[in-house]
């Protein structure tokens, strides 16, 4: 059985080699093609496919999620051009803190493929991430179509059982889901997991780890 994993491990990262060869390929036929797009492109999708398949760490730092989820944003931004917006804010250690590995791109994805699902151009997608001595944050805002109201009242009924997972693939949010069971399991009660809807329309998803202080002090400012 050891020796079956190990040659397991070992065909898992063989079978990517060959993806990221090809990526390469593709990426200096462009160069030569005189098109800077295409090796940009490829190289930010070898970037994001070398971070999920060859890092076994299970917990990285916020830095590299942020990271991560901006170069899909990138490559989103390459694809819809100006019809696109992204805001982006990080500040604070990011390196300092760990979290799940893809505990923020699936968020943002979430937005480009159900969020902005029958919204005329322009979209916007706001991501902000921080860190001071009083926790973390993580922000996703979009401008689309935002939570249904039944989508938010099933979640807040069932949010802590998380077997239900049906209610997500229904609504196209098993990402989702399956990320926010990771939090969970990584923090429990410390975290504070919110979706809502903006004031003007959009979702947003908040989650991170503060202090009560610092929690109370927001409330009061928000």
């Amino acid at each position: 059985r050891e020796l079956q994993a190990q040659f397991l491990a070992l065909q898992a990262q063989m079978n990517p080699h060959f993806l990221y060869n090809t990526l390469t390929l593709v990426g200096m036929l462009g160069m030569e093609d005189g098109n800077e797009e295409i090796p940009k492109i490829t190289g930010e999708l070898v970037q994001m496919l070398r971070y999920i398949t060859y890092d076994s760490r299970e917990l990285v730092t916020l830095k590299e999620e942020a990271d991560h989820a901006l170069c899909y944003l990138d490559i989103m931004k390459t694809r819809y051009r100006d019809h696109l917006v992204v805001d982006v804010s990080l500040t604070g250690d990011l390196t300092a803190v760990r979290v799940p590995k893809l505990s923020v791109q699936p968020f943002v994805e979430n937005c480009v493929k159900h969020g902005f699902a029958g919204k005329k151009y322009p979209w916007r997608i706001e991501l902000a991430v921080s860190a001071d001595a009083n926790g973390w944050i993580v922000r996703i805002r979009d401008d689309g179509s935002g939570f249904g109201e039944d989508y938010l009242r099933r979640f807040a009924e069932s949010r802590d059982q998380l077997g239900r997972l049906e209610l997500y693939a229904e609504s196209g949010g098993l990402g989702m889901m399956n990320t926010y069971a990771r939090l969970v399991h990584t923090f429990g009660s410390k975290l504070r997991f919110e979706l809502s809807n903006g004031e003007a329309g959009g979702a947003c998803v908040t989650f991170g780890i503060e202090t009560e202080d610092n929690a109370d002090a927001e409330n009061i400012a928000g």
